[in-house]
């Protein structure tokens, strides 16, 4: 799937042409922040989730309102669809689905803070309408019809960057544990999701992993780039269960280094072939 980048990603644009209408499509990925909570002294981090698919109820009653705009279309609005697809392969979900909101408690450190963000990923169909404008005494024109259009698609795809501190200062605690000193970010992808996770290279060459709120012991060689493994699902929170909704004992997830560019796009061309099955044991 496509991992977490920070704005907008354009991934194609093209012209939907009929008799005396224009359409000009351009389709973007993004990341929408839907949940951000933190937790400090032993409190509970609580989060609510609902999977969500398709074209947002909002923007489903927004072309209700402006029909007018679509009636141009030969087909109207399922000609729109069935020309997206023709000419990029993208095809609208117009099925809107959502499963029942759950909530879901995490505590935080006795001495420290839990704090986490969750993103889902949304393709957003930017439209905008042009009528051909015929004039007797100057040059033919294309003229701009309203405004953009804004058509969103919610994907059942979601992203988590959490951060675990064993200490803050505001918790007050007697003893102040020494700060784990973090090298990078990991990116686990399961599929549905992903997450990242800070490590840390020890003097013996070591690399302790910062799952969540557990740390684990791996020989993973980061340098070589992308991995596929095999993890216990017991080992991740409820609400990742619930997300990625993996039912087996054991998940799988591409892991490499996370950087926040374009280069965050893996290819499973480009995994290893030596396939890793990491085993993970508590620091």
């Amino acid at each position: 799937m496509a991992l977490f980048f920070e704005g907008r990603k354009k991934i194609t644009d093209f012209n939907i042409n009929f008799d005396d209408l224009k359409i000009h499509c351009e389709i973007y990925n993004k990341w929408s922040l839907i949940e951000s909570a933190t937790a400090r002294c032993g409190g509970q981090v609580s989060l609510q989730f609902s999977i969500t698919s398709g074209v947002s109820e909002r923007d489903a009653q927004t072309i209700e309102k402006n029909g007018e705009i679509f009636a141009g279309i030969p087909g109207g609005i399922l000609g729109l669809k069935a020309n997206i697809k023709r000419i990029s392969g993208h095809e609208i979900n117009f099925n809107y689905s959502s499963t029942a909101t759950r909530t879901y408690t995490t505590p935080a450190p006795q001495c420290g803070r839990y704090t986490i963000n969750v993103y889902k990923l949304v393709k957003e169909y930017e439209l905008t309408f042009y009528k051909f404008q015929y004039n007797f005494f100057k040059s033919d024109t294309w003229q701009q019809e309203g405004g953009v259009q804004i058509v969103q698609e919610d994907l059942p795809h979601h992203d988590m960057l959490p951060e675990v501190k064993e200490f803050d200062e505001i918790c007050k605690c007697s003893q102040e544990k020494k700060p784990i000193v973090y090298n990078g970010q990991l990116c686990f992808d399961m599929g549905k999701v992903s997450f990242r996770a800070s490590y840390s290279i020890t003097p013996e060459g070591n690399t302790i992993v910062q799952i969540f709120d557990r740390f684990f012991r791996t020989h993973l060689a980061l340098y070589e780039g992308q991995h596929h493994i095999s993890f216990p699902m017991k080992i991740m929170p409820d609400y990742v269960k619930f997300l990625s909704d993996i039912q087996n004992e054991y998940a799988e997830a591409f892991v490499f280094k996370y950087v926040n560019s374009e280069e965050s796009y893996y290819s499973e061309d480009n995994v290893k072939e030596n396939t890793v099955e990491a085993s993970y044991s508590s620091n």
